[in-house]
């Protein structure tokens, strides 16, 4: 599937029965402010991959410690989420509950 779900598309599955349900997560989104809220509404989430379509990482080779994405979430989010990229795109979250 090459869609990124947006905002309000989001929403509905994180408050639906299967979003609430849902443990991990694979998902593309279109803007990045989604990722917050979709781990702040789906309440049994453990993991999260997502790729963004409006994020614009350049170097795709290198994996930074300093990437901006993974910095505003570990900024955005308590300790008890595990942040990193994996691949050039995608963006995985563990969280403990």
């Amino acid at each position: 599937m090459n869609r990124y779900l947006n905002t309000e598309q989001c929403s509905i599955l994180a408050n639906s029965l299967l979003g609430r349900q849902c443990e991990v997560l694979t998902i593309r989104i279109d803007d990045l402010s989604i990722i917050l809220d979709l781990v702040r509404n789906m309440c049994n989430l453990r993991a999260l991959n997502c790729e963004c379509q409006n994020e614009f990482w350049v170097n795709h080779l290198t994996f930074s410690s300093d990437d901006e994405l993974v910095a505003w979430l570990r900024s955005s989010l308590p300790d008890k989420y595990s942040i990193s990229r994996h691949r050039s795109c995608l963006v995985q979250l563990w969280i403990s509950r």
